[in-house]
């Protein structure tokens, strides 16, 4: 018999099964929305069909915050 997992959720508590499988995906995304075919892989094995349009709408987020990053320097410095 396996020995039950104890598994820490982001809200503090702990949960423990022998039935789930824990799987770590490192998704890094670089400033201007690229991402590596790593990542494309992991995220297709993350959410499926879905993963093309959620690439792009991260890629809108990272390049709208870095440009908000950009711009906030230049109105520091001016």
């Amino acid at each position: 018999m396996r020995k039950p997992r104890t598994t820490h959720r982001s809200d503090g508590r702990c949960v423990s099964s022998t039935h789930s499988k824990i799987t770590q995906h490192n998704i890094i995304i670089d400033v201007l929305g690229g991402v590596s075919r790593e990542t494309l892989h992991s995220i297709k094995e993350l959410v499926g069909v879905r993963a093309d349009k959620i690439l792009l709408d991260v890629q809108k987020v990272v390049i709208s915050r870095t440009f908000n990053i950009a711009r906030s320097f230049k109105v520091l410095t001016a």
